[in-house]
C-alpha cells in the first residue's frame, strides 16, 4: 500500500520523511528543526520585547516618582518663601502693580534676566535690546546675597538671558544713564533666587 500525502499550504508537516515541497532538497523532519528554531527565535524576541517594555514602564515610573518629588520640593519651597513673607506672583501682575505696592513689599517673580550695560532688569520675554518696548523691571542686585549675584553673573545670564525666580522686596531708586538720572522709579531689590 502505499502512502499518499495531500500537502496543503496551510499544513506545513505530516508526511513524515517525505521530501517537503517547500524546501527542496529537505525531508519534513528538517522544516520541523526549522520550524522549532523559528518558534523559540520569536519566543526569545516576544521575552525581549516584554523586558524592554517593563524597563520602559519602570523608568516612566522614575521619571513620573521624581517629578512628583520635584514639584513637592517646589510646593515646600514656596510654602517656606511664602511664610518668610513673599508672595510668588507672575510677572504680568507684579508689572501691572509693582508702582502701587508698598516700599518693602516682598515678591517673588518669574522673569528673564537681562543686563544691558550696567542696568539690570526682568522680563516677561527674553530678547529685545535696552530701548526696545517689552515691558521689564528695574532690578538693584548690589546688595543681593553673594551666591545669587555669582549666578546672576553666569557668562549665560550676562550675554542671553536667563528664566529666574527672584525674590526681593520693592524700593524706591532712580535709574541712571552715563551718571545722568532719567528717572525716579520702584525698583526691585533682590533679596535671593532659584
Amino acid at each position: 500500500m502505499k502512502l499518499v500525502c495531500i500537502v496543503l499550504p496551510f499544513v506545513l508537516w505530516g508526511c513524515g520523511s517525505m521530501p517537503s515541497p517547500y524546501l527542496p532538497g529537505r525531508s519534513n523532519a528538517d522544516f520541523e528543526k526549522l520550524r522549532e528554531r523559528a518558534l523559540e527565535d520569536n519566543r526569545k524576541e516576544a521575552e525581549r520585547r516584554a523586558e524592554e517594555s517593563r524597563a520602559l514602564q519602570a523608568r516612566r515610573a522614575e521619571m513620573v516618582a521624581a517629578s512628583a518629588a520635584r514639584q513637592e520640593a517646589q510646593r515646600a519651597r514656596i510654602a517656606a518663601e511664602e511664610a518668610r513673607g513673599y508672595k510668588h506672583i507672575s510677572f504680568e501682575d507684579f508689572f501691572l502693580d509693582y508702582k502701587t505696592m508698598p516700599v518693602g513689599s516682598k515678591r517673588a517673580v518669574k522673569g528673564y534676566y537681562r543686563v544691558f550695560g550696567n542696568l539690570e532688569t526682568l522680563a516677561k520675554v527674553p530678547y529685545g535690546d535696552a530701548w526696545d518696548n517689552f515691558p521689564r523691571v528695574v532690578l538693584l542686585t548690589e546688595s543681593a546675597p553673594r551666591e545669587v549675584r555669582a549666578k546672576l553673573l553666569d557668562f549665560k545670564c550676562r550675554q542671553v538671558f536667563c528664566e529666574v525666580l527672584l525674590l526681593g522686596h520693592t524700593t524706591r531708586c532712580t535709574v541712571t544713564w552715563v551718571s545722568n538720572p532719567l528717572r525716579s522709579d520702584v525698583c526691585l531689590a533682590v533679596d535671593g533666587m532659584w
